[in-house]
């Protein structure tokens, strides 16, 4: 998570040194998504269970590249064995649940990311507009402070079946 660097005129955040050597096999877009793990498996383990997410969601949204997004989708999966060890170093040896059960989130997410970026662009696109069917106040017509302030003085007003004079004797 430290291996950040902001540069505020271009208003740009870079990821840089993630401590791996890449095999040169392998292409480039698999190489990139290893680097996106790297850091996001290092936001998993820090981040607060309320933070993790929106935080990943905002990274990935603002990385914006779909096919390092769809490999990084198919590396979403724990490894086991002796790789799990890795992904234990990676992670500062978080709870193995916690990170299986967040990665699963994450999969799941990256897998419909572009449908979400989608239904938020549609969102941004919709105009409010002024409903047809709301009726508007006129002068007669109570407000909610009113019929709450009537409310609580009937709920104060004595019983009608109690005489308001105490009776008489003739």
């Amino acid at each position: 998570m430290a291996n950040v660097i902001y540069d505020e005129k271009s208003d740009r955040a870079r990821l840089i040194d993630f401590e791996i050597v890449h095999d040169k096999s392998l292409p480039t877009l698999s190489r990139h998504a290893d680097d996106l793990l790297i850091f996001l498996l290092d936001l998993i383990a820090t981040a607060s269970a309320r933070q993790w997410l929106p935080f990943t969601l905002a990274f990935l949204n603002a990385y914006d590249n779909g096919p390092v997004i769809a490999q990084l989708s198919r590396q979403l999966s724990p490894p086991s064995g002796m790789a799990w060890i890795w992904w234990g170093v990676r992670t500062s040896f978080a709870n193995p649940a916690k990170i299986k059960q967040r990665l699963a989130k994450l999969r799941d997410l990256t897998s419909h990311l572009g449908h979400y970026r989608a239904v938020a662009a549609a969102r941004v696109r919709q105009r409010r507009r002024a409903s047809m069917t709301c009726q508007t106040m006129t002068a007669g017509m109570p407000r909610p402070i009113s019929r709450a302030r009537h409310t609580r003085e009937r709920a104060k007003a004595p019983s009608p079946e109690m005489p308001s004079k105490l009776p008489t004797s003739r």
